[in-house]
């Protein structure tokens, strides 16, 4: 799916290219070594399942936020109170 890179704007990434090894780390390889951590029975398996699980929900949290945001981008002018995704991705923090 190409995605334009108009959407970057206003981030610190040029490409596509950081933010991918981003995800890729902590949302590919995170849960590989939070699943060793608790096959082995390390000390900081539950921290590590915790990060992970935290990391997860916040990535669909915020995803879900960014397509409701889209969708409603043009009514936030006409209703003054706080959007309830936003809030739940502030929580969910």
């Amino acid at each position: 799916m190409p995605l334009p890179l108009s959407a970057l704007a206003g981030s610190p990434f040029e490409t596509y290219l950081w933010p991918g090894v981003i995800l890729f780390t902590v949302l590919g390889l995170g849960p590989l070594i939070a699943a060793r951590l608790v096959w082995t029975r390390h000390r900081l398996a539950s921290l590590a399942a915790f990060v992970v699980g935290a990391a997860r929900v916040g990535s669909f949290v915020r995803g879900v936020g960014v397509a409701y945001g889209a969708r409603t981008r043009n009514l936030r002018s006409h209703n003054p109170k706080p959007e309830p995704l936003l809030c739940a991705w502030i929580v969910a923090l």
